[in-house]
């Protein structure tokens, strides 16, 4: 081992170029092994101490040998502690059995080492007061009453908001019937005149017909065929209105009405909460919104924009500039877990397509006349697509809202439209994916077009959770998910444009944290995608009045506090 690391240097001695394989912490001197044997002989350096280079790196002496030459070259007073062996060191002899140790003054040591200790019982200090907390039961028992006076008067707005509807119903009905009845009598007496002159007319020509001689016979053909089209003009249009009940389901009272969630992080005092780290952020793209990010590299991404109907693939350097493009009615787009294909649900052709690197297109499935909407590759390459009949809001008993599972071929293998209880289980499929941890496909429902909920369901159509967003403060605007994806410990991190916000959840569907991506200057945060490396990309919208911005991307990481 001390063979392999002499290297060929000039020895500060004999200046010949030999191996050195010494040095000097007194004289600071690199020396061969001849040198060193006389430079121990000298009177004036044979008290000098000498390391061997194979016994300590050359980069932890530089670090240590300005500590150790002030111990040697002060014989009378040395004050070290070695940090390996957790010992002072009080003499300059006891320094050479720890010179490969990592040595500090004992000064310096005892002076971190107590602010350590400081710091530690400090932590103690607070972990232990918060802790007191748990055998609060006065504090219980206020959050117990304060949480249920927010669902009292919750529960008092809803019927506020029933009874005036139901105010409002009414008296639109009342309006409806009285202006009906108005119009039918203001319509009965010109209905009266007329049909008396079309009385006279239609026995006038029935006399006619046997008599009269044929043109006069056309003559009056014509004039009653005019009198009677003037009647049935004024009669009146006899308008009737139904009333059709609304389509909310009991979970769609809970929602309106509120739910319980566990909130672990909500005081920011958990371990499991996080921060939002930005790694990097690029310039303006060419598209107003990016409405779809997926990573395709370190670099190359590739991104979309619904209204403009254009795929890109952009590298982080020049994101105005793309490397490709072209033009698609897409409604959702994703690669595969290789990278190697590019998987597009195209709105207009009704079909789920794959795109190589190289451009080729190839038609995985067709749908029609079914639309397909959102789309999700796993790891193991099995392919979920959102379809509906139509994309609006309105659904009845004959619509068709579910997501589908298909292998790599297109080959269908399970369909999700109802739950365990036969209810239905979205509106509209937006945006879908596949937590890797428990396999529950999670899915934005567009129920409302400026609102919407995530539902996660296992494959037995069991849901496993609900969330309509945290809007507990006045602060929030109506929570308006645009896109969903899962880390690789199960956490579901959702978009919320309107707020600036990720929603985090975890895999059980109790929610963690609401995190402002305003703080890393992150607005209208529109889609995202995390790659391999556990990054979290996300592309950035804007309002469709504001035509002069740029969609953006950012390059953020998910780190816990």
């Amino acid at each position: 081992m001390a063979a392999e690391r002499k290297v060929r240097r000039f020895c500060s001695v004999c200046e010949k170029e030999n191996l050195v394989a010494w040095k000097c912490l007194n004289c600071l001197e690199l020396q061969c092994s001849d040198c060193k044997n006389v430079h121990e002989k000298f009177s004036i350096s044979k008290n000098h101490i000498l390391i061997p280079l194979d016994k300590l790196s050359p980069s932890v002496m530089e670090e240590q040998k300005v500590k150790i030459t002030s111990a040697i070259n002060n014989q009378e007073q040395c004050d070290l502690f070695c940090i390996n062996c957790n010992v002072r060191i009080n003499t300059a002899d006891s320094i050479m059995e720890h010179l490969t140790h990592n040595l500090d003054s004992f000064e310096s040591f005892n002076k971190t080492l107590k602010n350590n200790i400081e710091t530690l019982i400090s932590k103690i200090t607070l972990e232990v007061g918060s802790s007191k907390s748990y055998d609060d039961k006065k504090q219980m028992v206020e959050e117990k009453r304060e949480m249920k006076r927010e669902i009292q008067k919750r529960y008092e707005e809803i019927i506020l908001s029933c009874k005036a509807n139901m105010k409002s119903l009414h008296n639109d009905l009342d309006k409806f019937y009285k202006d009906r009845e108005k119009h039918i009598k203001e319509a009965k007496k010109r209905v009266g005149k007329e049909s008396t002159k079309l009385v006279k007319a239609r026995d006038k020509l029935g006399m006619l017909q046997y008599k009269a001689e044929l043109p006069q016979l056309q003559t009056t053909f014509i004039t009653t065929k005019q009198q009677l089209e003037k009647y049935l003009s004024t009669l009146p249009v006899d308008e009737q209105i139904v009333f059709r009940t609304g389509d909310q389901t009991s979970d769609d009272i809970a929602r309106d009405i509120g739910s319980l969630h566990y909130s672990i992080a909500a005081s920011g005092k958990s371990g499991r909460s996080f921060q939002l780290v930005l790694i990097e952020k690029t310039g303006p793209t060419k598209l107003q919104t990016v409405s779809v990010i997926t990573p395709c590299g370190d670099t190359d991404v590739c991104i979309g924009g619904v209204k403009h109907k254009t795929i890109q693939l952009v590298n982080l350097t020049r994101p105005s500039t793309p490397l490709n493009e072209f033009t698609v009615t897409f409604y959702d787009f994703t690669s595969s877990a290789d990278g190697s294909l590019l998987y597009i649900t195209d709105f207009k052709n009704k079909c789920l397509q794959a795109v190589t690197k190289l451009g080729d297109l190839k038609n995985i499935k067709t749908f029609s006349p079914l639309l397909p909407t959102c789309v999700h590759v796993t790891s193991t390459h099995e392919i979920y697509v959102g379809i509906v009949e139509s994309d609006s809001q309105n659904v009845d008993a004959d619509s068709k809202r579910a997501i589908l599972k298909l292998t790599p071929q297109g080959i269908f293998k399970a369909e999700f439209e109802f739950d365990l209880r036969g209810t239905r289980l979205f509106t509209v499929p937006y945006r879908c994916h596949v937590n890797e941890t428990n396999k529950c496909i999670v899915v934005i429902d567009k129920y409302d077009p400026s609102t919407g909920r995530v539902i996660a369901f296992d494959e037995t159509g069991e849901v496993k959770f609900r969330y309509s967003g945290f809007t507990a403060s006045s602060k929030f605007k109506p929570f308006r998910p645009t896109n969903v994806s899962c880390t690789q410990r199960g956490e579901t991190i959702i978009c919320d444009i309107d707020n600036h916000s990720l929603h985090i959840i975890d895999k059980h569907g109790f929610f963690i944290q609401n995190l402002s991506t305003l703080d890393v200057g992150i607005l209208h945060p529109h889609s995202m995608a995390i790659d391999s490396y556990d990054r979290l990309w996300i592309g950035t919208g804007h309002p469709p009045t504001d035509t002069k911005q740029k969609g953006q991307i950012y390059i953020t990481r998910l780190t816990k506090k």
